[in-house]
Parts: C-alpha cells; sequence; structure tokens
C-alpha cells in the first residue's frame, strides 16, 4: 500500500490518499498523531473501502502524522504503514503530496509476540469515545458527567494464558464520588466496542434490575474485571469482580480490603496472571506497599469470548460520579513470566513533598489538566533560580526518572540533577499555548536507600517565552 497526504485548506481539511494493497482486502483505516512516531488515533470508526480519506477535524497552523493499516476479509488488520506527515498551513497555500512506503502487504499472525503491548501507553492502541492521550497517558474519561472511553490494542492477542500489568489513577473528583470506574476486558467484538456510562463502566448495563437507557451496547463475547468505585446495585464502593458477555459490572462484586481505596487518587498497580483456568489479580497502592488485596476467579476465558486470540484492552465510564481516569503504563505478555516492564512506578506528588527554593515563591496552584487538578510552580525571574526536593528513595537500584509537568508560555528551561550530579537533558517547558506533558530524564542509579535532593536550577528560556516559570505534578520512579 502507497499512501500520500496532501491538504485542501477550506475549513481547514487534510485529504489522505493511498494506493491499494497488495493482498486481497475489503478496506482500510486511517489513523492521526500530533507526534511523530505516534501515538495515533483512529479516524475512521468502520472500515474505509475508498483510497482516500478527508480528515476536517484539523486545525490550522497544526502538524500531523498519518498512517494507514489494511482490513482483510475475516477482519484481520495489519500493521501501521510508514507514516506521512503534513503541516496544515495558516493560509490557503495547498502543501506537496507526501509519500508513504507501504505497510506489510498481509495481516499480521493472530499469534503474539511475548511481550505485547509497550510500558507506557502510546502506540498500538485504538481509542473510542471519551478516550485520548493525556500527555503519556491514555485518559479513558475526564471529569466529566456520562462520557464512556475504551482503548483496546489494535490486533488480536492469545488470551489462554497469559500476565497482565498495568497501573492506573482515578483523581480530579468534581463530587463527592469519584469515577464510576474502569475494568480490564478481553472480548472478540472488535476495537470499536464501547458499552453504556455510569455504573455500567463502559462494559456492561449499570444495573442488573433497571439500567438506565444508554446509546451505547453491552459488550459481548468478552470477559471484564472491574475497579469500581460507586455502589450502583449494592456492590460497595470499593469493589472488583468478574463479569461475562456484557452483564452488569455491579453484583456480584468483592469488596477490596486491607487498606486499598480507589478514591484516594494514589495511582495503583494491578498484577493479573492467567494459567487456563484461574485468573489472579493483585491490586496494589504504589503510595503504600503495605495497601495491597488479593483475589482469584475460576474461568475459561477462550470459551467465554470464543477464541484462543482476542482483543485486549480497558474501558471506563462517569455518570453523576466523575473523575479523570487514567491507564498509566501497561504490559501484557502471553506467557507467566512477569517482564521488567511490569515493575511498578513509584510516584511521588510534588504537592506533599518537601521543598526548598532559592528564593522565588514556590506554591501550589490549579490546573484542570493534571490528573489530580493540582501541581507546583516555581516563580522563578532569571537564571540560577532553582527549587530542591526531598525525595525518599525506599530501596537502592537503578530507576527510570521522569516528571510530568504544565507546559506554557511563560516558563523556561531548567536542568535536573540529584545530590550534584546533572542527571538527563535540560527541559524546556515553553509551548505557545498551554499543555500537560511529562519529560523522561534517563536512568539514575541510587547506591542506598534513603534521602535524595532533586533539584531543579533555571538555566534560561525560549526567545519567545515571557518568564522563567517551572511547573511540576509528578515525580515517577520506575524501577529497571
Amino acid at each position: 500500500m502507497r499512501a500520500a497526504v496532501a491538504a485542501a485548506v477550506s475549513s481547514p481539511s487534510v485529504y489522505v490518499q493511498w494506493a491499494p494493497s497488495a493482498s486481497a482486502v475489503v478496506g482500510y483505516k486511517v489513523y492521526r498523531g500530533t507526534v511523530s512516531g505516534g501515538p495515533y488515533v483512529s479516524q475512521t470508526p468502520s472500515v474505509v473501502a475508498s483510497l482516500n480519506y478527508t480528515d476536517t477535524g484539523v486545525a490550522a497552523g497544526s502538524n500531523y502524522f498519518y498512517v494507514v493499516t489494511s482490513v482483510d476479509s475475516a477482519g484481520a488488520e495489519s500493521a501501521f504503514s510508514n507514516q506521512a506527515s503534513i503541516s496544515v498551513p495558516s493560509g490557503t497555500t495547498t502543501p506537496p503530496p507526501v509519500t508513504v512506503p507501504p505497510p506489510p502487504t498481509t495481516p499480521p499472525p493472530t499469534t503474539s509476540p511475548s511481550t505485547l503491548v509497550p510500558s507506557s501507553v502510546t502506540s498500538g492502541i485504538v481509542m473510542n469515545g471519551s478516550a485520548a492521550l493525556s500527555g503519556t497517558r491514555m485518559r479513558l474519561t475526564s471529569a466529566q458527567a456520562y462520557l464512556t472511553g475504551t482503548g483496546w490494542f489494535k490486533t488480536p492477542v492469545n488470551v489462554q494464558s497469559f500476565t497482565n500489568d498495568f497501573t492506573f489513577q482515578m483523581a480530579n473528583s468534581t463530587s463527592n464520588s469519584a469515577g464510576n470506574g474502569i475494568a480490564f476486558v478481553i472480548q472478540n467484538t472488535g476495537t470499536q466496542a464501547m458499552g453504556p456510562t455510569g455504573g455500567g463502566l463502559g462494559y456492561g448495563p449499570d444495573n442488573t434490575s433497571h439500567p438506565s437507557a444508554s446509546s451505547q451496547t453491552p459488550i459481548g463475547k468478552s470477559v471484564a474485571i472491574k475497579f469500581d468505585t460507586v455502589n450502583n446495585a449494592g456492590e460497595g464502593s470499593d469493589s472488583t469482580g468478574i463479569y461475562k458477555n456484557g452483564a452488569s459490572p455491579t453484583v456480584p462484586a468483592v469488596a477490596l480490603g486491607n487498606g486499598v481505596n480507589l478514591k484516594s487518587g494514589d495511582v495503583f498497580q494491578v498484577h493479573m496472571s492467567y494459567n487456563g483456568t484461574t485468573l489472579t489479580m493483585t491490586i496494589t497502592d504504589t503510595a503504600n506497599a503495605s495497601q495491597t488485596f488479593t483475589t482469584s476467579w475460576s474461568i475459561d476465558i477462550p470459551g467465554t469470548v470464543g477464541g484462543s486470540t482476542a482483543y485486549v484492552g480497558f474501558t471506563g465510564a462517569t455518570g453523576t460520579s466523575m473523575a479523570n481516569q487514567d491507564i498509566i503504563t501497561w504490559t501484557y505478555s502471553n506467557s507467566n513470566t512477569p517482564t521488567a516492564a511490569a515493575k511498578a512506578p513509584i510516584v511521588y506528588r510534588t504537592t506533599a513533598m518537601p521543598a526548598v527554593s532559592s528564593g522565588p515563591t514556590f506554591r501550589t496552584f490549579a490546573y484542570a489538566g493534571f490528573p489530580d487538578g493540582t501541581g507546583t510552580i516555581l516563580d522563578a525571574t532569571a537564571p540560577g533560580d532553582s527549587v530542591t526536593f526531598s525525595v525518599n528513595v525506599a530501596a537502592a537500584g537503578t530507576y527510570d526518572v521522569t516528571l510530568s509537568y504544565k507546559q506554557a508560555n511563560n516558563h523556561g528551561i531548567s536542568q535536573l540533577s540529584i545530590n550534584g550530579t546533572s542527571v538527563g537533558a535540560p527541559l524546556d517547558q515553553y509551548v505557545p499555548t498551554q499543555a500537560y506533558a511529562s519529560f523522561d530524564f534517563g536512568k539514575f542509579t541510587f547506591p542506598t536507600a534513603g534521602s535524595y535532593a532533586f533539584k531543579f536550577a533555571i538555566l534560561g528560556k525560549d526567545a519567545k517565552a515571557v518568564s522563567y516559570a517551572e511547573a511540576f505534578d509528578d515525580l515517577t520512579l520506575t524501577p529497571q
């Protein structure tokens, strides 16, 4: 398949075209990203039979990146084509076409490699409804009422035995009850699957006896494991459970115990393993590892979903109870051997950490783009200004260090050092308009457990930036 991209700026819009696949296919799907290399989001809910697509959901003056896949008569989808990029002009000039090398001409095999999903949720995911990327997170719902979002790995995977590891967070609640909740789902109805809102968690009806009207259909040929924060039908306000074929994910339920509180706003690590007959699930609060809970269920997953392979992914929903519901990392493997990528990240909220400024005001502030709605900022005015956080590292070892933060037009450039040693590249937080982002400083080895000084020193600013401020949300250490 060869694809070319050109812009016809009359709304504006982007016209995407491609040559036919060399394989026998029934159509094509178009994906778009805003960053080179992805992640890409599906722009065509159904298969496109033609060899072109007009994308009207673009903005003048923005950059976009497109890939195309082919779909055969069995519904199997090829790998992504190589990428085509385009800058949508602010005026009416049409840019020249961009040629894309062809993708594989045959759909991928239905058996999967040992590790299928990268540890950060950034590629290979088809998102529906309210689901969208927020930095490197997959945000299933924002803190708004009656939303449903789903995200699926784009090709079927082996479900006869597996391990499944992910981290998630429910935060920035706008009501007394955060949620409604999320579910990990294995299903054989396709990558557009999306169930009802509210207590249905984007999976099934929101109540066993009197479900509310919803435009979404429950997800059939499926198994779901829920993480539920609202008592809709007697399940309690912190529960899990396993459900089949789009049943209401309410009762019967298992109450989460040992201090696990999904509404705490903490990041939770989930580990699942399936040996062909028993699915075991452990959930741990990464802010307090002693708060952990394990349960298990006997189930024939291939028999329930109708095959040895299926789509895997997540559903989430809000009703009158609302929150940002984020999948942060995800690793799925069709063997029962955990991988290094499954190690739980340790998240430090800068709003709760000891910090010392070199002089400028250091304060908390509200920003709707943060998962919990609040972060911190150094009101720096010149190079050399700094803030130093005291980070308690519980165990010696090598960790990958990342920071989530707010970008803005009045933010500067800083350098991280840990106990006086510079770590990673300088971080430039300037962008013309506000945005949520994360930055990976790379790996750092902590020789012993204990308190370490994480210092962010201002180096300067972009020529277009109006000040030197530096914002912070969460510091994350991921064991390597």
